[in-house]
């Protein structure tokens, strides 16, 4: 008896099998998780084969080496065009945000006594009062500017990120499927002089970054995936969030004129933009960029994990050893991405998820330490 029940176990087992191995195999965008079972490698050729189809559907004049300005565009031409391949600018958005009225005014009214973290020239990071920021914004040069980074600032102040809503192109976010306690802090607070810069760097987790300039003028450079070898990528550091990650950043500064930098820009594939108030900036996973503020400019960033690149970041995941891979069975070729994302965060180990909240509250503790003397920075 007890054979006989055993054999049927058996035949019922390799019916569901089969079931879900023809799901599986009709089922194009499921079979594709397959890839994430071993180290995934994002096909940034074969990506821009599908773009290059997919803008026959459209009449609009693209610029194939540069970035396109685009206004009413919709979600399924930015999927199919842009979102996951190649940077674009949406003007029409950003103007229509309640923070697109903040100013300088707005922010000594209602904010000058608020601690906020910046860099000096990129050397150096201070809590200072938003007020000595305003103060000094003006106090600088070539050599000596200020750039106020602070990931926590706006949601300290949740008046503010009330007034920065979601739109059609990132409304989809599986970052709002992590545990709380491992979710990337949102919506970036940058505040930069006249020759303030980011670094050269690919975003944690290598996301898709957006980037809203509410005031003031950005220059972009934005290089081609698969070009890292002539980056001198500095190895082996973390991110530091609170799900850790790898931390790509190299110390070549594009913006600066030298033999060097002259001859890199010769050599590699490489697109400019010029972003003006108004302008939302989408930069796809993969491309290395820097932003150079030509005058004070006040921007948010934030980040995008969707179904274009959700493989991508999970990797990342993985590389920092956060959880083994050993997770991912072959269960998930049947799942769709949003619920692969929440398989991968259910596998969270506590004690990461330990680590993550007492990350966040390290950060949010130096924050309201006495602000660091700030008199010899300029």
């Amino acid at each position: 008896m007890a054979s006989a029940v055993s054999l049927v176990v058996a035949v019922l087992g390799c019916i569901v099998s089969v079931v879900i191995y023809k799901q599986w195999e009709s089922n194009p965008e499921r079979k594709y998780n397959l890839d994430l079972l071993q180290s995934y490698t994002y096909n940034f050729q074969q990506a821009l084969e599908e773009r290059a189809q997919n803008m026959k559907k459209y009449s609009f004049p693209y610029n194939p080496a540069g970035v396109d300005r685009r206004t009413h565009l919709s979600l399924q031409e930015f999927q199919e065009v842009y979102d996951g391949v190649w940077p674009v600018i949406i003007t029409d958005v950003v103007p229509t945000w309640p923070a697109y009225n903040w100013s300088i005014s707005y922010f000594r009214e209602n904010y000058a006594d608020s601690n906020i973290v910046m860099s000096v020239a990129n050397k150096s990071s201070l809590v200072v009062k938003l007020s000595w920021f305003l103060d000094n914004i003006q106090t600088v040069s070539q050599d000596s500017w200020l750039y106020l980074q602070d990931e926590l600032f706006l949601l300290q102040h949740q008046e503010l990120r009330e007034q920065v809503p979601s739109t059609i192109y990132t409304s989809e976010n599986f970052f709002d499927l992590f545990p709380v306690e491992v979710r990337p802090w949102d919506c970036y607070f940058l505040w930069g002089t006249a020759h303030s810069r980011s670094s050269l760097h690919i975003d944690p987790y290598n996301w898709t970054g957006t980037n809203a300039v509410i005031s003031g003028l950005k220059k972009w450079k934005l290089i081609k995936p698969g070009q890292d070898l002539h980056l001198s990528i500095v190895q082996d550091r973390n991110c530091g969030f609170p799900l850790e990650c790898k931390k790509y950043n190299s110390p070549l500064d594009l913006f600066t004129s030298s033999s060097e930098i002259d001859q890199l820009l010769d050599h590699i594939q490489f697109v400019e933009v010029d972003q003006r108030a108004g302008d939302l900036l989408i930069i796809p996973t993969g491309w290395f960029h820097q932003a150079y503020n030509v005058e004070p400019t006040l921007a948010l960033s934030q980040q995008i994990m969707n179904a274009k690149n959700f493989k991508v970041v999970l990797e990342e995941i993985f590389k920092a050893d956060n959880l083994p891979k050993s997770c991912l069975t072959q269960d998930v070729l049947m799942l769709s991405p949003e619920h692969l994302v929440k398989h991968v965060m259910s596998k969270l180990p506590e004690e990461i998820l330990k680590k993550g909240a007492e990350e966040t509250r390290k950060v949010l503790e130096s924050i309201q330490i006495p602000p660091t003397q700030t008199s010899d920075v300029t």
